[in-house]
């Protein structure tokens, strides 16, 4: 996988979810959730009014447009993962991850379920740090371990 370490000191990953490329996705080992912050993502922490998850203080997207995705399922409230209180809507499709900074990226699985999030509504530790477009999970029952698991013996 190519990795990365950004701003905020986590391992990233560069990543696609149904084609479509995201810049990086932090690695999460505490929830066995993937979760991508759509481009139309507003916060809304403190203000009146929503603005773009993009700005200030949450600097959260990962320019995949919800407008464009298929395999919609149901809406979310209030899921907590990466440090984020979010709103949005379970989707299904396909997650890729890349391996080098030149090669395409590969499937992580045939089909998957991600939290693409519209809202955010509290950010717990990441405020007015820039963030990634969103998690990608490595822990023990996430969909990626799930698949990589050696069933054979049992």
């Amino acid at each position: 996988m190519y990795v990365e370490t950004s701003v905020n000191n986590m391992a990233n990953v560069k990543a696609s979810f149904e084609s479509i490329d995201i810049p990086y996705l932090n690695t999460d080992n505490n929830v066995g959730s993937d979760m991508i912050f759509m481009s139309d993502c507003t916060q809304l922490l403190g203000s009146r009014d929503p603005l773009s998850c993009s700005g200030v203080p949450t600097y959260a997207t990962s320019g995949v447009s919800s407008l464009s995705l298929t395999g919609v399922g149901s809406d979310f409230i209030s899921h907590e993962q990466g440090g984020f209180s979010t709103n949005g809507r379970i989707v299904s499709g396909s997650l890729a991850v890349c391996r080098d900074s030149a090669t395409p990226c590969t499937p992580v699985s045939a089909d998957e379920s991600v939290y693409a999030v519209t809202e955010i509504t509290c950010d717990a530790w990441n405020l007015n740090t820039i963030m990634a477009g969103g998690d990608w999970s490595l822990a023990s029952n996430s969909t990626f371990i799930e698949a990589k698991k050696d069933t054979s013996a049992n």
